[in-house]
């Protein structure tokens, strides 16, 4: 977990110190993907922008088209430029921000954590830095009140499914049962820890779930006497707001600044007390801060006009978590569905300081649903349900690190010879039909055995048997016309098999050949045998690479089967190398990835016996 927002301050405050370079003074300007994250380094003393804002400041400045105070925004040699939160930033505009940076001669620092959520758009910048470049981690987690959750939330991060026995044994497991349930479990938490004076979060998988929980936690403050009844239509949700409410901006409202004596415009996901309520639909509201022994801490007074109320903004008692990453507050609610993904899972469960806890849907139903499924849901325990969202945390990967993989992968022998036995599996089974179609035409076979072969199931099994007679090196045709015409099928009530028994007992099928362009097999169609003949080539290619490179950095495994390769006879190397090719492509085709056991236990068969394999096989 990386917690370095509360901390840039300092690092800035160290950078642009004139003692640390020679007398010199060194800016330090910050950017976040979030308007709430860009104020969270301007609280720190960073003069900081939203990284779209400064994108566009950047775009003027090099297209001489600056205006106001868009050059106190130039980059200069020597500047440092930190980028909060930096896996909600989407791939492209890291590109753009590193590019602007190295063309100042300024230096670029990216802080947050790809185990959170990622970028709505081309996502996976983060975690490729994470994984390739020069990075730094932070290994103790300091938000949180109990000492066991710094140490448990590090567990979960790392998607370690034993800690969640940690988490049910202290009480943040909460077994909800039925959706409904389980969001009205949340809802009375949440409702219970703020009216205890403490600044808690309550978090959902989508907008509706939260338009629906805000507006059954807005009728309990009502009822309650914390919230005033009447209120302004909010158009975004269909609710109302009215005085005491807590609301969320849906958009950044930079026009609003100055607006009716604002300071500054709303912003996107930031959450506001309302203070009072106008005619025209209009709202008085102050930014929520946070809470003090004192009571509640709010910001400057805003006005929001009627038509920016109406469209961009909703209750804000409850939000998904992609409004909540980056904040931290007292207590936490998530409300965990088998639709949670396990990076939202990570965030809801490490945002409140004193607690944070899942209330887990454990009788999970289709939304359409028939009344009365829950009773016969199947129940999990909130552990289990946990343990399936954790299966799936994985960072989201950028293209580039996906195209590399690929790139690997096309690499691998495994691509060429299984592209390879589909495809010598396909031109086997066509040519077969095809020669059987010739014996017909030749009076070897009549039309009603032809058609009993085709509806056997032992067909594709006498395709495999003529391409074992081929490997072995055979004329598979000529096989194949021997065994038909060696006499009658008389009482034969699977020809197929019988054809089989024919090949097997009268010709040796051991293989002969060692290469993969030695097991091309022999098709008259020259796209087929163009095609099969690239992918034989790529993968003997693979295996003479694998080869020379076991020959150059031995493995264990190589050294432990062949021995070590010898230097000094050219030709006992040459056949080292082969041997060990072969085996180390064996080992990628089949995934076999142990350092010691060069091939593994051979396969078995469905009575657990072990099975010899050929190299059509392999």
């Amino acid at each position: 977990m990386i917690e370095l927002a509360s901390r840039v301050g300092t690092l800035a405050k160290a950078w642009a110190d004139p003692e640390n370079w020679d007398g010199q003074r060194r800016r330090v300007v910050g950017l976040a993907a979030s308007q709430i994250a860009t104020d969270v380094l301007a609280g720190e003393g960073v003069a900081a922008q939203n990284i779209t804002r400064w994108l566009g400041i950047q775009q003027r400045l090099a297209d001489g088209s600056a205006a106001g105070d868009d050059r106190t925004w130039q980059l200069r040699d020597g500047d440092l430029v930190v980028v909060d939160e930096s896996a909600m930033a989407d791939t492209p505009a890291l590109v753009a921000i590193h590019t602007y940076v190295e063309q100042a001669g300024a230096k670029l620092l990216l802080v947050g954590d790809h185990r959170q959520l990622a970028a709505v758009g081309a996502a996976g910048g983060m975690d490729l830095l994470a994984s390739a470049g020069a990075a730094y981690e932070l290994t103790e987690a300091r938000r949180f009140t109990h000492a066991w959750e710094r140490d448990a939330s590090l567990r979960l991060r790392a998607a370690d499914e034993t800690v969640l026995g940690e988490y049910h044994a202290q009480g943040r497991l909460i077994d909800g049962g039925a959706l409904e349930q389980t969001e009205a479990s949340a809802a009375r938490a949440w409702l219970a820890d703020t009216l205890s004076g403490q600044r808690s979060l309550l978090l959902v998988d989508t907008n509706e779930q939260a338009a629906r929980l805000s507006a059954a936690l807005r009728a309990d403050l009502v009822r309650l006497g914390r919230v005033a009844e009447a209120g302004v239509p909010l158009g975004l949700q269909g609710t109302w707001a009215g005085v005491g409410d807590l609301i969320q901006a849906r958009r950044n409202g930079w026009e609003l600044a100055g607006y009716d004596g604002n300071r500054r415009g709303s912003i996107n996901r930031e959450t506001y007390r309302v203070l009072e309520t106008r005619d025209d639909g209009g709202l008085v509201v102050a930014p929520a801060l946070g809470h003090s022994p004192d009571g509640e801490i709010l910001g400057d007074r805003m006005a929001l006009p009627a038509s920016y109320v109406a469209e961009h903004v909703a209750l804000g008692y409850a939000s998904t978590v992609h409004a909540a990453q980056g904040l931290t507050v007292d207590t936490a609610h998530a409300v965990i569905t088998p639709n949670t993904g396990a990076e939202a899972l990570y965030v809801g469960m490490s945002r409140g300081r004193h607690a944070n806890t899942a209330h887990v849907t454990t009788r999970a139903v289709p939304i359409d649903a028939q009344p009365g499924a829950v009773t016969e849901a199947v129940h999990r325990t909130p552990a289990a349900v946990l343990a399936g969202t954790l299966e799936t945390a994985e960072p989201e990967r950028s293209a580039l690190a996906t195209a590399t993989e690929s790139a690997a992968e096309a690499e691998s022998v495994r691509t060429a010879a299984e592209l390879f036995a589909d495809g010598a599996e396909l031109a086997a089974t066509g040519r077969t039909a095809a020669w059987l179609d010739s014996l017909v035409d030749t009076g070897a076979l009549t039309a009603h055995q032809r058609a009993q072969l085709a509806a056997e199931d032992g067909a594709r099994m006498l395709g495999r048997t003529l391409r074992r007679a081929e490997l072995a090196g055979h004329d598979p045709q000529v096989v194949l016309r021997a065994a038909v015409t060696e006499r009658g099928f008389d009482e034969a009530r699977q020809l197929a098999n019988v054809i089989h028994h024919r090949i097997v007992n009268s010709w040796p099928l051991e293989p002969v050949a060692d290469t993969y362009v030695e097991w091309t097999p022999r098709v008259d169609d020259p796209q087929w045998r163009t095609y099969l003949e690239t992918l034989t080539r790529a993968a003997d290619d693979r295996r003479v690479e694998l080869g020379h490179a076991a020959a150059t950095d031995p493995p264990e495994w190589a050294r432990e089967a062949l021995g070590p390769p010898p230097k000094d006879d050219l030709e006992a190397l040459q056949r080292w190398s082969k041997q060990a090719g072969i085996v180390a492509a064996h080992r990628e085709l089949t995934g076999h990835d142990d350092p010691v056991e060069p091939l593994g236990p051979p396969p078995k068969d469905s009575r657990g016996n072990y099975v010899r394999l050929s190299v059509f096989d392999l």
